[in-house]
């Protein structure tokens, strides 16, 4: 237990001093992964002249955090013969760079029955109906008991446009009601997902994964 203590603290040690050495920053300062990731996006990639962050008001913060659901899990006994598996590497890391994101101020829009509903991107309010020949339903559902549910039948949900238009896509009836509309933008993280990637294939490449 000692010598795991020992090469534990060492390790710890040298990576704090690669991340000052790299970002100046005190990995000790940050209790998360993910707030260290934050912090080095903003100290050196972040962009604020072409992506200013907004800060929703409470309206709209609350709205679109109805769009939130976590993720989804669920039991099936799946079956199958002569099958393949597919692993896809740093699925994240791709969207991240590859796919436009909501930007600028969001726009409230009280009235969306007759837009179409691939014109429109952000966060929707919509009636949806999903049929019961869909298996395994797409969009989540949250109920009055807080419940999260994947239904099929009739309902009306907060989600992202792509998404009601991906459900469209697998059969779904989606009207969409209101929401807030935004401008698209290519993605902020370009510069950074692609030195990070590079990083991690040098560090491979030197065998240390």
């Amino acid at each position: 237990m000692k010598q795991d203590i020992l090469l534990l603290g060492g390790i710890m040690q040298k990576a704090q001093e690669i991340y000052f050495h790299l970002y100046q920053l005190d990995i000790v300062s940050k209790i998360t992964l993910s707030s260290l990731a934050l912090s080095i996006y903003r100290l050196k990639y972040y962009d604020e002249e072409n992506w200013p962050i907004y800060i929703p008001n409470m309206n709209q913060d609350n709205f679109i955090r109805k769009a939130y659901y976590g993720g989804h899990t669920d039991t099936y006994k799946p079956y199958g013969e002569d099958l393949y598996y597919y692993d896809v590497n740093s699925l994240y890391p791709f969207v991240m760079k590859n796919y436009q994101m909501p930007g600028g101020k969001p726009v409230w829009h009280g009235n969306l029955d007759e837009k179409d509903l691939d014109s429109l991107y952000g966060f929707i309010e919509a009636y949806v109906v999903c049929p019961k020949t869909i298996k395994k339903p797409f969009l989540p559902y949250r109920n009055k008991n807080n419940t999260l549910t994947f239904p099929t039948g009739e309902f009306v949900g907060v989600y992202y446009s792509e998404e009601l238009k991906f459900a469209r896509d697998l059969g779904y009836t989606v009207l969409p009601l209101s929401g807030y509309l935004y401008e698209r933008m290519d993605s902020p993280f370009i510069e950074f997902v692609n030195t990070q990637s590079e990083k991690r294939i040098e560090a491979k490449k030197a065998g240390n994964e």
